[in-house]
């Protein structure tokens, strides 16, 4: 399913409902999968049978007393993590996508890709680079659901984002 897809399905336009209670799925995350997909509308939705996108934002940070003014605590950097997880389900785009041999077993700059994350009811969000890392790819007991399980780092610091329908 494509970003784009999933909004349309929701029946309104992000950045039009500026108030009120956020839910955990009112939040979207998009993965370029092909290079074909230029646009960040068209990137594949983590979305269908994930029951988590585990994000967070992890800092670093240093510690340092200073003559006469005690200690002090500064940062000195963060990095957004997601970790995906949900039960496998075959014929999803960004499951097949994730769970393929290139994925699984990639390095490098060939597990590295483009990514959008947003509030879909505010339309704003982050846009970068993931390091996709597949932990699991079929975990559960016998005759349970398979489970599959994605972390993803970003690369850098990503860039404010604002959802647009083009």
């Amino acid at each position: 399913m494509k970003v784009s897809e999933l909004i349309k399905s929701a029946g309104f336009t992000p950045g039009t409902k500026g108030e009120g209670e956020v839910k955990t799925n009112h939040f979207i995350l998009g993965i370029q999968t092909e290079t074909s997909q230029a646009k960040e509308v068209d990137y594949t939705v983590a979305g269908p049978h994930v029951e988590a996108l585990g994000q967070s934002i992890e800092s670093e940070t240093e510690d340092a007393n200073y003559m006469y003014e005690g200690k002090s605590t500064s940062r000195t950097s963060a990095q957004r993590k997601f970790k995906v997880s949900g039960k496998r389900l075959v014929g999803d785009a960004f499951q097949d996508w994730a769970c393929s041999h290139k994925i699984k077993y990639g390095t490098g700059s060939g597990v590295i890709v483009p990514y959008v994350y947003f509030n879909a009811l505010t339309g704003m969000g982050e846009k970068g680079n993931l390091t996709i890392n597949v932990t699991s790819d079929g975990d559960g007991d016998a005759n349970a659901l398979a489970a599959f399980t994605v972390e993803a780092s970003s690369v850098g610091i990503p860039t404010e984002y604002t959802y647009s329908a083009t």
